[in-house]
């Protein structure tokens, strides 16, 4: 009984620096991918569903704030009425459907365009 103390106390500290705050906290309506370059909508869907999930991604995947940035053609746009964020959203050999929100690299491997 006493060695299980220290390892219940070692799995609650795991478990708690695992927990992050979410990147995104507010709802929205509307999710597009731009490119930056010609204005060209390459996808775009108001289910609500589909844009719930894509945030929940955003907020529950893997995550830096040290990578070695890259520019990119490409933004993630959510939207919801007037309120718009926009994000940059990669779609290269290397970070093929990862984004970039308020400093962090987040690795979430979207297939949202080809």
């Amino acid at each position: 009984m006493r060695s299980f103390i220290p390892l219940l106390l070692i799995i609650t500290i795991i478990l708690a620096s695992c927990s992050k705050d979410p990147l995104i906290s507010k709802q929205y309506t509307e999710v597009k991918v731009v490119n930056n370059d010609s204005g060209e909508t390459l996808y775009e869907t108001n289910d609500q569903n589909r844009v719930e999930k894509i945030i929940d991604q955003i907020n529950t995947s893997k995550r830096t704030d040290t990578w070695d940035a890259i520019g990119s053609s490409y933004m993630l746009v959510l939207k919801d009425g007037e309120d718009t964020l926009e994000v940059t959203y990669y779609n290269g050999k290397k970070q093929n459907g990862e984004v970039t929100v308020k400093g962090y690299h987040v690795y979430t491997k979207f297939r949202l365009i080809d």
